[in-house]
């Protein structure tokens, strides 16, 4: 039930970000709603696990948004490897671990995307 729900705000988080994040610019950048997501779930996930919500919400995005296919894919799945090696290689605090962890992902997210 757990993984259901995991995966049923996953496909919220990208029809989301597809459909009304568009318009939610912040200096012409879309705000990433499912790193924040996976972010915030991420705590209670394996690596493993986030890994494969991060290629099924990268083909979901690519799927429903328009661009090149794939793009997304690969934008959140180095994302979310850029969080898990934050959080679990710093020596500070939980919560400066995963604050920075954030900020990274979503740079590196900003910047695969602007890149391709």
């Amino acid at each position: 039930m757990k993984k259901f729900l995991f995966y049923l705000g996953l496909v919220l988080t990208s029809v989301a970000q597809v459909t009304w994040a568009s318009f939610l610019l912040i200096q012409g950048v879309v705000l990433p709603l499912t790193v924040f997501y996976l972010w915030a779930v991420g705590a209670q996930l394996k690596f493993r696990q986030k890994a494969g919500m991060a290629f099924a919400g990268g083909v979901l995005l690519d799927t429903l948004g328009s661009g090149t296919f794939g793009r997304h894919t690969l934008a959140l799945l180095m994302a979310v490897g850029v969080m898990e090696l934050i959080e679990t290689r710093t020596l500070y605090g939980r919560w400066v671990s995963r604050s920075a962890a954030l900020a990274a992902a979503i740079f590196l997210y900003v910047g695969t995307l602007r890149l391709i």
